[in-house]
């Protein structure tokens, strides 16, 4: 497991404006609905000017799933960062442990969850996040090709789309209900979509290795 790397005062500024405007615009939605929030309004609760939203943030929507996008880069940032004797797909899977730190305060997973609740009303939102997370998985492919490459190993297009994909369906599996039931651990929800995979995988090559020996 590699250690989060420090941020500068810069970057923690960044963060807190954005933290501030994401939280004033889900409390905004939750309070007047998504057509009725407005940027203005989000601005003005987040105690900034328009211009400073503008300067974070192109969209209503992108305010309101700026998790995703900044999930998508902290991840493939962190494939990358891993040592190189790492298997690819512990690659990936370690570099969820971003998500295991930005959902460890409770304060953020209660705002995740009522975010999920938002998403699930509002048909153009859940469209919004649905791309979100497939280019986030294209993110992860493209970091993993390139943290081949400087290994001097070669991947194609596809292995890494498989293996950053199943990774992705573990994680998306586990979040769903780990915002819906706050008994639940995230890490363990994880590791329990992981193994049934690895469960599933072992299964169907012992299959196939049985229907080849018959054959």
């Amino acid at each position: 497991m590699t250690e989060e790397r420090p941020i500068g005062a810069r970057e923690a500024a960044r963060r807190r404006v954005r933290a501030a405007l994401a939280g004033a615009a889900r409390s905004l939605v939750v309070e007047n609905g998504y057509d009725e929030t407005t940027i203005e309004m989000i601005a003005e609760r987040a105690g900034v000017s328009r211009r400073t939203f503008f300067r974070h943030f192109e969209t209503k929507d992108a305010v309101l799933l700026h998790y995703y996008d900044d999930l998508g880069e902290q991840i493939a940032d962190a494939i990358l960062g891993m040592p190189d004797d790492i298997p690819s797909l512990a690659a990936v899977t370690e570099s969820f442990r971003v998500v295991e730190r930005f959902l460890s305060e409770g304060d953020e997973r209660a705002s995740q969850s009522q975010l999920a609740q938002i998403v699930a009303e509002s048909p153009r939102l859940h469209a919004a996040r649905n791309y979100r997370r497939r280019h986030n998985v294209e993110l992860a492919v493209r970091a993993l090709i390139t943290r081949e490459h400087r290994a001097g190993r070669e991947m194609s297009q596809v292995a890494a789309s498989a293996i950053a994909g199943a990774a992705f369906s573990c994680l998306y599996a586990a979040e769903k209900v780990f915002l819906t039931d706050p008994s639940t651990d995230a890490v363990t929800l994880f590791e329990e979509g992981a193994n049934a995979l690895a469960d599933a995988m072992g299964a169907m090559q012992a299959y196939q290795a049985r229907e080849a020996a018959v054959a």
